[in-house]
């Protein structure tokens, strides 16, 4: 029963690591702003742009409009920040479809 116990322990222990390493190894894809009308959902992705506009509504959501080779794209934050307009901004996270139009659900935005 011990033994049952200690086997048990080194394999949560095991599984736990192998979730950590696999969180870290995945790199998101990095993009330009024309591509992310051709992504599906949920697909991780880095890109690059500058701050056109940004507007914080009163329910802790801000929606940015960025913009990249000429083609703007849309980011939402449900963090709100304030950053300065025309400043380069990278945004890490996941493509959604909100009205027919893929935008960024951001997670990590790095002045």
């Amino acid at each position: 029963m011990k033994t049952l116990k200690n086997i048990s322990i080194i394999i949560s222990i095991i599984g736990i690591f192998l979730l950590i390493i696999l969180t870290l190894a995945q790199q998101p894809q990095t993009i330009k702003a024309n591509q992310i009308q051709n992504l599906e959902d949920n697909t991780y992705i880095k890109i690059s742009g500058t701050l056109k506009s940004s507007k914080i509504y009163t329910n802790n959501f801000q929606i940015l409009e960025l913009e990249n080779n000429n083609t703007i794209f849309t980011t939402t934050l449900f963090s709100p920040s304030s950053f300065q307009l025309n400043s380069n901004l990278t945004i890490i996270g996941i493509i959604q479809t909100y009205n027919n139009q893929k935008q960024i659900q951001a997670e990590i935005i790095k002045n």
